[in-house]
């Protein structure tokens, strides 16, 4: 069932089931974006949701967004707001912080140590068949892997098994009661069971058609998120130039731990600079160099 705890920094307590429906209230406005939602929230003394929607209809889509949900994913989903006391404090480093997240899962990985492995597919949560084996070894060093869900249109099938057993975390870019195919749906179950899947997008059709309506906002302001979920950020693929690009710049502005791989160096589309290093990035030709920066144990994993 969706989590009611309530904020007793502010006068009024947020209640996290109003909030959902007055989210989806706002996504299904003409012509909303993450931008506008965004700016319209800081810009104004308002500081819920709420309070930009009749309670009447915050109340009709609370319901149907609820229905939905049970419908779907069953009682099995919970409800974090922007202000509320335990919203992931990391996730306000994002370009457009979630105002509201869906999430199914292990909500205690929320505050585990996480990385954000940048790359092929395979690569990216850790498959044992890949190149790089960076992932596999964070993991035994104890950190969760972000996996901005996304990046899986293009995987090779390969590295779906990795994923079932793996607990990684699992952000969406489309609704928490929707997926693309029966596959998908699957693999959404898989990471709730074992992981923790979030979803910043509206459930309902009119909401979530905005949502993904401008595809580049969308495919930023998901990227943006995923760097703000992690402590790391390993860069260990630079064939998508302007999507890799992005993924660095929001590391170094929101002032993630950036390491990149010295295989990158090896692409026409990348090249290690002063500026990189004046912020902080780390060239790694092998594990010992996260870990020696990261300072890790022998044993033990990180923050142990």
């Amino acid at each position: 069932m969706a989590s009611l705890k309530r904020n007793l920094l502010i006068p009024d307590a947020i209640d996290a089931t109003t909030e959902a429906g007055a989210f989806e209230a706002l996504w299904a406005e003409t012509g909303a974006t993450h931008q506008s939602i965004f700016r319209r929230l800081q810009s104004s003394s308002r500081s819920k949701l709420s309070d930009f929607v009749e309670r009447d209809i915050a109340g009709s889509l609370s319901l149907s967004v609820r229905t939905r949900l049970l419908r779907t994913v069953g009682r099995d989903f919970y409800i974090k707001v922007f202000g509320e006391l335990d919203y992931p404090a990391k996730l306000r480093d994002s370009i457009f912080p979630p105002q509201l997240l869906y999430l199914r899962g292990n909500l205690d990985l929320l505050a585990a140590p996480t990385a954000l492995i940048v790359g092929n597919a395979e690569r990216q949560c850790g498959a044992s068949d890949a190149t790089g084996l960076y992932g596999l070894e964070l993991r035994q060093e104890g950190f969760e892997l972000i996996v901005n869900m996304a990046d899986l249109n293009w995987a090779h099938p390969r590295a779906m098994p990795d994923l079932y057993s793996h607990s990684n975390i699992g952000l969406k870019t489309n609704a928490l009661a929707q997926a693309a195919t029966a596959g998908a749906f699957d693999l959404d179950k898989r990471i709730a069971q074992t992981g923790l899947l979030l979803s910043a997008a509206p459930n309902l059709d009119a909401g979530n058609k905005n949502f993904l309506s401008d595809a580049e906002e969308t495919e930023k302001a998901m990227m943006s998120t995923a760097v703000s979920m992690a402590d790391i950020v390993l860069i260990e693929d630079f064939s998508n130039k302007m999507g890799t690009l992005y993924y660095v710049q929001e590391s170094i502005r929101q002032g993630r731990q950036l390491f990149v791989t010295d295989s990158c160096c090896r692409s026409e589309n990348f090249f290690w600079s002063y500026q990189l290093e004046r912020a902080g990035a780390v060239l790694v030709q092998k594990f010992d160099d996260i870990r020696r920066k990261l300072a890790l144990p022998t044993t033990g994993g990180w923050r142990s």
